[in-house]
């Protein structure tokens, strides 16, 4: 599944509501996509009920997310427990607790 169909099922999977009053700037790094043509870095920004993704790593992100491009993608579409993937160490969360990461994907159910 390509990156932009998986951002898509975010951005209609996003809970307007829940997010309306949101502004969340977090950095995706997906570690394997180096020799592709598709992007490794991108910026997810939450603000005001929608979704905006970016091609890169913003310069301040709230938290940033590493990651296996296959393992991002599970944890999307809810095959994989976040807080396991985390525990696992197939997801780092950099500058911020673990605990961001849960808050902002609660954010897409």
């Amino acid at each position: 599944m390509p990156m932009d169909t998986l951002f898509g099922i975010m951005a209609v999977s996003l809970n307007s509501s829940k997010s309306l009053d949101k502004d969340i700037v977090a950095g995706l790094c997906l570690t394997n996509m180096t020799n592709t043509t598709d992007p490794a870095d991108y910026t997810m920004h939450v603000r005001r009920g929608i979704l905006e993704v970016l091609p890169q790593i913003p310069d301040n992100p709230e938290f940033t997310v590493t990651a296996e491009s296959l393992v991002w993608k599970k944890v999307v579409l809810g095959k994989l427990d976040p807080q396991e993937a985390v525990s696992e160490g197939d997801i780092v969360v950099a500058n911020a607790d673990p605990q961001e990461l849960y808050k902002f994907l609660a954010l897409f159910k």
